[in-house]
């Protein structure tokens, strides 16, 4: 029956310093450890009870730690959900959407290289040598043409196909909530270089980097989430 009630008063006390918060906790080991390494304090202790306070602040310091990496670790799994609440929010309400409108809208992109030899890039740098008057701008720009492969991506709609942007800005606007900022820009820029250049052949850099956004970032949620 001791035993029995030894382990229902250990128990007891377990589920108590669990409820402690761990700034209380944390403050009871800096007050032991000050009892116990600060001479001033140590001699108030009275003597029959000192040889107690070195076993209190042990165990005290243990439940501290274990608490903190408990309360780190609940924290940790809490981030994790609300981000994995959110993204699977933006698959299903606005990327799963958005790629949908391009399930039968072929969109043809074709990328050209101005330069796409080493000699090319050299005869490409010694005219941008020779194009400023001041010497270190024409190197500057001859240094960068060396790695310049002048890539150009022309793309247009397959099948006579319209760019839905009218239907993508539809959409964005429905679920604003799950809108980022850089989703929220490169909308605005596609829709924006459309009124720019009414007459724009094809389709304009603005849309393909939208397309691309739309494409990567729902490849991605649909792997973590489908």
């Amino acid at each position: 029956m001791d035993a029995a009630a030894g382990v229902g008063l250990a128990r007891q006390s377990l589920e108590t310093l669990k409820a402690v918060p761990s700034w209380l906790l944390s403050a009871a080991t800096l007050a032991l450890s000050a009892i116990c390494f600060w001479p001033p304090f140590w001699n108030i202790i009275p003597t029959d009870i000192r040889h107690y306070v070195p076993l209190a602040t042990t165990i005290i310091a243990i439940f501290t730690i274990a608490k903190l990496g408990n309360d780190i670790r609940a924290s940790r799994a809490q981030r994790r959900a609300c981000v994995d609440h959110r993204d699977r929010e933006r698959l299903f309400n606005l990327y799963r959407p958005l790629a949908a409108l391009f399930m039968t809208r072929h969109m043809i992109i074709v990328e050209a290289r101005a330069y796409p030899s080493s000699r090319g890039r050299v005869i490409h740098a010694w005219d941008e040598l020779g194009s400023y008057r001041k010497r270190s701008v024409g190197i500057r720009h001859a240094f960068k043409a060396l790695f310049d492969r002048g890539i150009s991506i022309v793309a247009e709609m397959d099948y006579y196909c319209d760019y839905p942007m009218k239907q993508i800005v539809e959409i964005v606007e429905a679920n604003g909530l799950h809108v980022t900022t850089e989703l929220m820009l490169l909308v605005a820029r596609a829709d924006r270089s459309r009124h720019d250049d009414p007459g724009q052949a094809g389709i304009t850099d603005e849309e393909i980097a939208l397309f691309n956004h739309i494409s990567d970032r729902h490849e991605y949620l649909s792997r973590r989430y489908d």
